[in-house]
């Protein structure tokens, strides 16, 4: 089944609508412990929930609606936190329509804090192309607030050799906040007509200011391509030396459409797990190993994990599970391929 049916062309034309917006994978925590209550929220009854075998992110007890998962049963301060998949994400709108504003308002009535929300485009009309893309990446015809691409071909051994299953462009890393990516839907899909995604993955504090601005009410496909404006700029040379005044790319312009750039920006304090990491390694990786000589053990250490976490509020939480759920999405990625279908 394919998780994102192309629209029928209201003109009779033989190729769908040029271009589709949609939320595709949206994670959130909420400061309640009873799962009741977040189905009351979302809408489901419980009994359409399976109880799975075990839990994750830390949490003890995990209970599934086809693709939309709902865990619980960790620490009070862990609340309890839901997951859209994409195909979750269909089969939410199959069965109430496109509500996304009306269930963002009630997770931040809530006091909830979205841990990861990705909003893709999906385009039929062969606006755009893999290979045009990568081929502006590495003639440098591109203004981004990226420094890294990086370009992902899948082998699909069940082709003959030469052959690929496709290929993903990556910009900005799959670590950060926020990143974008490009592929080859169609060849995903295994279908016949042209179908290019872009998706932009928002975690923490950036899907916070996605979150915002879809409860706006400004239209998901101005939202998603304002975003794309802000970070990505492909460009045709020009005899001026200042690169960002190189007169934009047709295809990219009729693409993007005249919209107004986005800026997910966010405060200093709202920062990454690894760069939390990082910083407490440059100014207090020294005050550690003294205390450690002195003492000889890591009691002080331990001690500071214990206070930790007793003092963690529902927005740490929702960083930890948008960072859980990256990394195991990661490790999938990695083996994927790796065993028998």
């Amino acid at each position: 089944m394919l998780d994102q049916e192309p629209p029928s062309s209201s003109t009779g034309a033989e190729n769908p609508v040029p271009m589709v917006a949609l939320i595709d994978w949206l994670t959130f925590t909420l400061p309640v412990i009873d799962p009741l209550k977040v189905c009351e929220l979302i809408g489901i009854v419980a009994d359409e929930f399976i109880k799975m075998p075990k839990g994750g992110n830390g949490y003890l007890t995990q209970v599934k609606c086809g693709d939309i998962t709902i865990l619980s049963a960790g620490t009070v301060e862990m609340g309890c936190h839901v997951v859209f998949s994409g195909k979750g994400c269909r089969q939410y709108e199959a069965r109430f329509g496109n509500v996304w504003p009306d269930l963002i308002k009630k997770v931040f009535d809530q006091g909830g804090q979205f841990a990861r929300i990705d909003v893709a485009l999906d385009e039929f009309d062969k606006r755009l192309s893999l290979a045009q893309i990568w081929d502006k990446v590495e003639k440098r015809e591109i203004v981004s607030r990226f420094t890294k691409v990086q370009k992902q071909v899948e082998a699909d051994l069940k082709t003959p050799a030469g052959e690929n299953a496709g290929y993903t462009i990556y910009f900005g890393s799959k670590q950060s906040l926020l990143f974008i990516r490009f592929y080859d839907k169609a060849k995903e899909q295994e279908v016949d007509y042209p179908w290019i995604r872009v998706e932009i993955v928002c975690r923490d504090s950036r899907a916070e200011l996605l979150a915002t601005a879809i409860l706006s009410g400004q239209i998901l496909s101005e939202i998603t391509a304002g975003v794309l404006k802000n970070y990505l700029k492909f460009v045709d040379p020009s005899d001026d030396t200042n690169k960002s005044r190189w007169p934009v790319s047709k295809w990219w312009s009729d693409f993007i459409g005249d919209v107004e750039k986005i800026r997910l920006t966010i405060r200093k304090e709202e920062i990454s797990i690894q760069e939390k990491k990082d910083h407490l390694t440059r100014q207090y990786a020294p005050t550690f190993a003294m205390i450690n000589k002195l003492d000889g053990n890591n009691d002080f250490q331990d001690g500071l994990v214990r206070n930790g976490k007793l003092r963690l509020k529902p927005r740490h939480y929702a960083m930890l599970n948008g960072a859980i759920e990256e990394k195991a999405a990661l490790k999938n990625e990695r083996n994927r391929g790796d065993g028998d279908e």
